[in-house]
């Protein structure tokens, strides 16, 4: 049986056009060592925006300004029975200075020819394919 689970993610960029991701841990549940966009499940009477703000608050010590929502997919994942909503915000980061990791091994800036290299989830990869030049425009 396949569960419900809507999630948010979060494409955060810097001045450079440089994508912030999570390197998992090598003994994550699921996807263990993938790059990873920050987020998360939303939990029930949230709404997407509410999610992205409390994730990013909790995995990186950043106080979103203004998340913007640009894109919604619909996702499976058959491997886990996992399937749902995704839905994609992006902010600029203004304040590099007091990020600080709890969630994962590592976290690094990359570049949009980096990142196109790194094992990540297929829909993240074709997310951020989509949305990037939203982002080098901003």
């Amino acid at each position: 049986m396949t569960t419900l689970r809507n999630t948010v993610s979060l494409i955060f960029f810097d001045d450079d056009g440089k994508i912030l991701l999570q390197h998992r841990t090598d003994d994550a549940p699921i996807f263990p060592s993938y790059r990873w966009l920050f987020g998360g499940t939303i939990k029930k009477g949230e709404t997407p925006k509410e999610t992205v703000n409390r994730e990013i608050w909790e995995e990186i010590n950043y106080r979103l300004i203004n998340p913007t929502h640009v894109l919604t997919i619909q996702y499976q994942d058959a491997a886990h029975n996992n399937s749902g909503n995704k839905y994609y915000f992006i902010e600029k980061c203004l304040d590099k200075s007091n990020l600080k990791l709890n969630e994962g091994q590592d976290m690094k800036w990359f570049s949009y020819d980096e990142l196109l290299k790194l094992q990540m989830i297929d829909h993240n990869l074709e997310a951020i394919k989509k949305i990037y030049p939203t982002i080098i425009n901003r």
